[in-house]
């Protein structure tokens, strides 16, 4: 069996490298609403930002500065405060909601007011239809769209499809390769 390997070099390796972009969050249910209580982000080869969520606080730092210097300004969090990540996991095995709502949402290391839209809808996963809501956000601080269609039996997130709008062009589509064990697999809708 062979391989190729490509190593990109001048501008080319630049650019792949500011491409690289790792995202974690943790978070948990709080009065039937996902929140964030923790988020990383790194792009490319600048340090990771760190930011806890506590008690209404935020405490953003960087990957250096956690080691360097532990005791950072500290933020007001705005009450309900969640992320992409948080928000698709937060209505496992939960209804997904029926309403419009606002929420607080952190987009990289900024808070945006999104307006989310739950639509009933379906969605062809697998190779078959899934009934699904669709939770359509958009912020009016940025051009950024998110949409997360979670099946209706047990919410699980399906696909996720983040638009990273003007500034970078670019359209992050998600899409679950395997239903977790424990979750029923999915059902044709007819």
């Amino acid at each position: 069996m062979a391989g190729l390997t490509l190593t990109p070099r001048g501008a080319l390796a630049v650019l792949l490298r500011r491409l690289h972009w790792v995202r974690g969050a943790s978070g948990e249910v709080r009065d039937g609403k996902p929140e964030l209580l923790s988020a990383s982000n790194q792009r490319g080869d600048s340090p990771a930002t760190l930011m806890q969520i506590e008690h209404g606080r935020m405490q953003v730092t960087t990957a250096d500065q956690a080691a360097s210097a532990p005791t950072t300004p500290i933020q007001p969090a705005p009450p309900g405060l969640t992320d992409p990540l948080t928000l698709s996991w937060g209505y496992l095995q939960r209804p997904p909601p029926t309403r419009t709502f606002t929420v607080p949402l952190l987009i990289n290391d900024k808070v945006q007011t999104a307006h989310i839209t739950p639509q009933r809808t379906t969605l062809k996963w697998q190779g078959q239809e899934v009934a699904c809501t669709l939770l359509d956000a958009h912020s009016a601080q940025s051009s950024a769209t998110l949409r997360i269609w979670l099946r209706q039996s047990d919410g699980l997130p399906l696909q996720v499809e983040l638009g990273m709008g003007d500034r970078y062009g670019l359209d992050v589509v998600q899409t679950l390769a395997a239903v977790p064990d424990g979750l029923p697999a999915a059902h044709v809708q007819h």
